[in-house]
């Protein structure tokens, strides 16, 4: 009696009586059923009543196993919805929060790098470019109008004093130190590259010849 088909049941919760009028039309007493055991209650089929209380047993369990069925799908659907909610709620979020707040981290970023970067390169060059025409000017300053340089600095010692004389940047004569045409520039020489350089001696300070 296990292997029975259950025929199909109707949706109608309340109609327990007519599916069971149904289920005694698809599973009719049969004399060969008697000392059956009936799996439900674990009694033995004795009469044609103990048959009708199996079928009802069974259309009971049948009913019990439907209804655990809808229900297990309910729960599932259910939980279905509320995953599918909330992972539409998740990347609604993602979409309109996270994205927006990285691309605007990764343009702050991007914009603090540019500017730390292009202030670092406009700082070198204008250094460099500073350097260059602070060396150019300077260089030409030196060369055009030379300044004297301090006595402590020129003053040659004991033992060059004959041989090193001073001339000035105009001028075409070689001077002692203390010469007063020294007062605007002054240039130590040796006395043999000045005289070999058409400079002639000071008539004022009389150099060594």
């Amino acid at each position: 009696m296990n292997a029975m088909v259950s025929p199909p049941l109707s949706p109608q919760k309340d109609e327990f009586h007519s599916q069971l009028d149904l289920y005694r039309k698809t599973f009719p007493y049969r004399p060969d059923y008697l000392g059956m055991h009936n799996p439900y209650d674990k009694t033995v089929i004795r009469s044609p009543d103990d048959y009708d209380r199996y079928l009802r047993e069974k259309l009971y369990h049948d009913l019990c196993e439907r209804a655990a069925v809808q229900e297990l799908h309910r729960r599932t659907t259910k939980y279905f919805r509320f995953f599918l909610l909330f992972a539409a709620a998740l990347t609604l979020f993602f979409c309109l929060v996270v994205l927006p707040a990285a691309g605007s981290s990764s343009q702050s970023t991007g914009y603090n790098l540019g500017y730390q970067s292009g202030y670092d390169a406009g700082r070198a060059s204008v250094r460099s470019s500073g350097a260059s025409s602070g060396s150019s000017s300077g260089s030409s300053s030196g060369i055009s109008s030379p300044t004297k340089l301090p006595a402590s600095a020129q003053l040659p010692s004991d033992q060059n004093k004959t041989t090193t004389v001073y001339i000035t940047a105009t001028g075409h004569k070689y001077h002692r130190y203390s010469c007063s045409y020294l007062a605007n520039s002054c240039y130590s020489i040796s006395l043999s590259d000045a005289v070999n350089s058409g400079y002639g001696p000071c008539s004022r300070c009389k150099p060594p010849t």
